[in-house]
């Protein structure tokens, strides 16, 4: 059974689990499919449209998985033609935002006041700082830690960590490499690997300059 307030606005079209909390004036849209055992509090959006100049029609759904906790004012919004998606236990806070066709991986927590563009793919374990901007079209890596108030504007890679504006890399993600009781060993080995393919790039770029 769910518990959902009277002054929530519930699409017939949305299918929605079991043991799911939906707060006061929040509203489900059309074509958003939600799992199991989520809190979603009170003013959330899931499923308006995208915000794409020009674009009439979308056609795609929201898909939301189990075990989510979803704060007051957050908006998820549907995909174009595809899928946004929200996968199992992650923590969206207060007044943030999830683009259309965006997807989140396990384990994701978003800070308050962060916005997360479209088509934006960010892996397991990843922490959004407080009022971070991950631009359109980026792809975050598993176990990031983005740094308040910053803003990504690059691909970034896994266990690092970022701040500043525009965004720069700090060094590895040693805390969340910890706390998840990982090979600390085999990750920095692959950090290290990717952080030489991103300094060829850069370097390749340079030169054409």
């Amino acid at each position: 059974m769910n518990n959902i307030h009277s002054t929530a606005i519930v699409s017939p079209k949305a299918v929605i689990g079991k043991g799911n909390t939906i707060g006061a004036y929040t509203i489900i849209h059309d074509n958003v499919y939600i799992g199991d055992n989520n809190f979603i509090d009170s003013h959330v959006s899931i499923g308006s449209n995208g915000e794409i100049k020009d674009c009439e029609i979308f056609d795609g759904i929201v898909r939301i998985g189990d075990s989510n906790v979803i704060k007051e004012f957050v908006t998820i919004q549907i995909g174009v033609s595809g899928a946004t998606i929200v996968g199992n236990n992650c923590l969206l806070m207060s007044k943030s935002h999830v683009g259309h066709d965006a997807t989140l991986f396990n384990n994701v927590v978003v800070s308050t006041g962060a916005k997360i563009g479209g088509h934006v793919i960010i892996r397991e374990f990843t922490n959004v700082g407080l009022n971070a901007v991950i631009h359109q079209r980026l792809t975050i890596g598993k176990g990031v830690m983005i740094g308040m108030g910053t803003t990504v504007t690059k691909n970034i890679i896994p266990f690092s960590k970022v701040a500043g504006n525009p965004c720069r890399l700090l060094g590895i993600n040693q805390y969340t490499i910890d706390k998840r009781e990982l090979d600390s060993k085999m990750i920095h080995l692959l950090f290290r690997k990717n952080l030489d393919l991103v300094n060829k790039e850069w370097l390749t770029q340079w030169k054409k300059r």
